[in-house]
């Protein structure tokens, strides 16, 4: 359970999984913030591509979201892994609100000073 249930990142989770060692924190988020980064500039480009490349990129960065407890965003991108048979403009639509969601997670963070 998240201190903030509001929270787009659930910082008691983040705690207790780096065992409040504020150096691996800002490493796992790193690792979060690289992986999703690149792994969203594929996922854009698989909104006009393949549904299976869709998908498999979908849960990779569900896998990211999941690392540093972003539930929402993890559903998200779980969401997207499902969308096997999505039209072009259904893809771009869950796409831009994955982006959105992120840049919560991203903005959030900053202001927390993670």
């Amino acid at each position: 359970m998240s201190d903030n249930p509001e929270a787009p990142v659930d910082l008691r989770y983040l705690r207790e999984y780096t065992d409040g060692d504020s150096a691996a924190l800002q490493e796992l988020l790193e690792i979060f913030t690289v992986t999703f980064v690149d792994e969203l500039e594929n996922f854009k480009r698989a909104s006009f591509g393949e549904n299976a490349e869709w998908c498999a990129v979908a849960h990779k960065l569900k896998g990211a979201s999941a690392f540093i407890g972003a539930e929402t965003l993890r559903k998200l991108c779980a969401r997207a892994q499902g969308m096997k048979s999505a039209t072009v403009g259904e893809r771009e639509e869950v796409c831009r609100e994955v982006i959105a969601q992120y840049e919560r997670v991203n903005n959030y963070m900053k202001d927390m000073k993670l």
